[in-house]
């Protein structure tokens, strides 16, 4: 199953009962990428009760990491719910964090999470997103002379060409989308370009 990847943060607020939540999306690479954007919530609305959160890492039905915390709510009532959430979009490699200002008015423990679950799914709503396309890290070796022909293969095999150095040959890294990685490495392999996996 392919998914989306956001191409911006998204937030919303959302308000039931006199409570407010502050909810945004972030994309992330990682557990840490994901704590930082939470640490960037709580600078935000420091005086929030909860900076409650979940991200998802890979393939949001099949993760390859996640995690989630309900920072102070009943255990189950918010990080759980925002998982649960973000498991059933089209949304990988995001983080959600919802910070709670409590409005006087106790929601009890369904009520919290169908609040969570809510803000999450608004905030998924209006995110933008684009397909995930899994790549192969390499760096190239070539001669001066090879260069441009280098770059025109890049960008009609969808290469994406960066840090070129120049000392006695060229030298860059390339990303190259996994469904066109053979056919990219048999031809730089056929110019005697060099190429090694990071």
């Amino acid at each position: 199953m392919s998914y989306l990847t956001l191409t911006t943060p998204n937030a919303i607020h959302y308000e039931i009962k006199k409570s407010s939540f502050n909810t945004a999306v972030y994309p992330v690479n990682s557990r840490a990428d994901a704590l930082g954007a939470v640490d960037l919530e709580k600078q935000k609305y420091p005086d929030a009760r909860h900076h409650c959160w979940a991200y998802v890492l890979g393939n949001p039905a099949a993760p390859t990491n996640q995690g989630y915390n309900d920072d102070g709510e009943p255990s189950g009532t918010a990080g759980k719910p925002i998982l649960n959430i973000i498991n059933h979009s089209e949304f990988g490699n995001v983080v959600v964090i919802v910070s709670r200002y409590f409005g006087g008015i106790k929601l009890g423990a369904g009520g919290l999470v169908r609040a969570y679950s809510q803000a999450t799914k608004e905030v998924l709503k209006d995110a933008q997103g684009i397909p995930f396309i899994p790549t192969q890290k390499f760096t190239l070796s070539c001669r001066f002379e090879q260069e441009s022909w280098l770059r025109a293969q890049a960008l009609s095999h969808g290469v994406n060409l960066t840090d070129f150095s120049y000392a006695e040959q060229v030298i860059c890294q390339a990303e190259v989308p996994e469904i066109e990685s053979n056919k990219f490495f048999t031809l730089c392999k056929n110019q005697q370009i060099v190429l090694t996996q990071d």
